[in-house]
Parts: C-alpha cells; sequence; structure tokens
C-alpha cells in the first residue's frame, strides 16, 4: 500500500544516510509481517492506518536507531563527503574548460601556458577549499536547527499527515521533451551551417533603431560553437532516452553534468573579452548569454535538488 511507503519514507528521512536502506527495509518487513498477522491477508485501510500509528510516529520509531552527538549528525555524514567530491569535480571541470577555452582561443605562447596551468591548480584548490568551508558551515547549522524539523510528525501525529508526502519526481511530459528536441535540433543545425547569422541577427536589431554596445567576434564564435554542439547533442541523447525510460537515476545524474558544462561554456561567454568586439556596452548579445547563464543556474539547482530529494535522501525501502 502506499501509506505504509510514504510512512517508511518519513522515518527514512530522520535516519543516518549510510544506514537508512537497511533499516528502512527491517522496518517495513516488520509493518508487513504485523499487518499480515493483525488483519490477515486483505486488510483495509482502516486496519493499517491504526497498526501504523500503533507503530508510533516517525520520529519516535527513527529514534531508536541514531544516537547524535556530532558537530555534523551522522544522518548527513555521507552525503556531506558527497556533495563535497561532487563540488571538487564540477569545480575541476570548469576550470578545466576554461583553461582549455582560453589556449584555443588565444593560442597562448608556452610560457604563459605554463602560468596558467599553475594558475589552473590554484584556482580549483582555493575554490573547493572556501565551498567546502561554506559547505560545512551550512550542514553543521543543519544539523543543529534542523536535524528533526524536516517531516516532523510530532508525537500527536496522525497518519493523515503522510496523504502530503510525495515518494517520487514527476512523470516526464512527453510533449515538453519533444517540442525541447525539435528546437535544438533546429537550432543546432543553423548555428553549424550558417554560423554567420549572429551577424544577421545583430544587424536585424540596429535596423530597429536599437543600437548595440557591441558585436561577435564569429571567428572566436565558430570556437565556442564546437563545445556548444556537444552539450546539444548530448542533451537530445538525454531527452530521447528519457522518451524511452522515463526519469532514472543516471539519466538525471547525466542531465546534471551536461547542464554543468553549458553552464561553464555560457559563463565564459559572458566574460570573455575577446568574444566581443567594438564594445560599450552591456546591450547586444553578450546580455542574452548572461541572461540564458542565470536561468541554467536555476535549472540546474532544481535537477540537483530533485536529484538529491528523490534519489539520495528518499531511496524507497
Amino acid at each position: 500500500m502506499d501509506i505504509i511507503d510514504k510512512y517508511i519514507y518519513a522515518i527514512g528521512k530522520k535516519l543516518p544516510y549510510d544506514s537508512r536502506d537497511e533499516i528502512k527495509r527491517e522496518l517495513k518487513s516488520l509493518l508487513l509481517d504485523e499487518i499480515d498477522s493483525s488483519c490477515g491477508e486483505n486488510p483495509s485501510i482502516n486496519d493499517v492506518e491504526k497498526i501504523i500509528y500503533e507503530f508510533g510516529s516517525p520520529k519516535q520509531v527513527a529514534k531508536r536507531y541514531k544516537n547524535d552527538d556530532a558537530i555534523i549528525s551522522s544522518i548527513y555524514t555521507n552525503l556531506f563527503f558527497m556533495i563535497s567530491k561532487i563540488i571538487i569535480g564540477s569545480l575541476t571541470i570548469a576550470f578545466s574548460t576554461i583553461f582549455i577555452i582560453n589556449i584555443i582561443s588565444n593560442w597562448l605562447t608556452a610560457a604563459v601556458v605554463l602560468e596558467n596551468i599553475i594558475d589552473l591548480f590554484l584556482n580549483i584548490f582555493n575554490s573547493s577549499l572556501a565551498a567546502i568551508g561554506f559547505l560545512t558551515v551550512i550542514f553543521i547549522l543543519i544539523t543543529k536547527f534542523s536535524n528533526e524539523q524536516f517531516l516532523d510528525l510530532e508525537e500527536d501525529w496522525s497518519v493523515d499527515e503522510l496523504e502530503d508526502i510525495k515518494l517520487s519526481p514527476d512523470k516526464v511530459s512527453k510533449v515538453e521533451t519533444i517540442v525541447d528536441i525539435f528546437f535544438t535540433v533546429l537550432f543546432l543545425s543553423i548555428l553549424n551551417i550558417a554560423p554567420g547569422v549572429i551577424s544577421v541577427a545583430e544587424r536585424g536589431f540596429e535596423a530597429s533603431g536599437l543600437k548595440l554596445g557591441h558585436n561577435i567576434n564569429t571567428s572566436i564564435f565558430t570556437t565556442f560553437l564546437i563545445f556548444i554542439s556537444i552539450v546539444w547533442i548530448l542533451e537530445i541523447i538525454i531527452n530521447i532516452v528519457k522518451l524511452l525510460t522515463g526519469n532514472t537515476k543516471k539519466l538525471k545524474m547525466y542531465e546534471i553534468l551536461v547542464e554543468l558544462f553549458n553552464f561553464i561554456i555560457l559563463l565564459f561567454m559572458s566574460t570573455s573579452q575577446s568574444l566581443y568586439l567594438n564594445y560599450t556596452s552591456l546591450l547586444g548579445f553578450r546580455a542574452i548569454f548572461m541572461l540564458v547563464t542565470i536561468i541554467i543556474v536555476f535549472e540546474l539547482v532544481a535537477n540537483i535538488y530533485t536529484y538529491v530529494k528523490y534519489y539520495v535522501l528518499d531511496v524507497k525501502a
């Protein structure tokens, strides 16, 4: 029954991450045995709700399995290290990509390349150190103030409170995914066949009376286009697989990695001075790149949240 999964889920939110799956399986087995011995093979929903209530609130049940005195709760320890690894890996990919694009677009000398390699490692180390320090503070605060607040079904709890719990992410919208594939293929084809369309668009803006603050350097843009094409092809593949299989843990992780790569490219395009000619203001494609970068950040955060919520923290028993 769905109500049993929701009850086990609510208990799992308060269990240590590393032993959560094992404990949830044990609890579900105990609960099903209790229902079977008390109500027989075909229990009514009322019978099940009564036994769940007698089993105890999620808070009460979880307390039997944990003992937390650490600065960062054992509930969050593995998650903390997992996110730390993701941060270090993401920053490594980000700075390495910027380093590669910088070499390709500027044809640096050997001495400058060596200097950039040193800067690459320093940037990764300093950024990782700062990010993990910030992450540590967040997890300490979560342990101190929020350990029992999320899904905190109190001692006078009601089984009805379990109804609002969501056990899985939303289903894939086939129409939305097909439209996304269509327009990605369309823009990918146009940009690769005629990258000069960027300049045509700029002339169209200027013909409307809008004075641009810069123009795109098409020769540099074609370098970025290589990386953009790779990302868009990967997005098309992910969307096709999503249509065939729906959302899965691996697919969501690949989607996050591709979006991260997309964010890195757009961030560098937004900040690269060599990409813009006759620069006097932000008005032009640079403003568009920056807007898209901000949108991707929100999408990236939403996807990371969904991944952690449904595939890391909320694994079913």
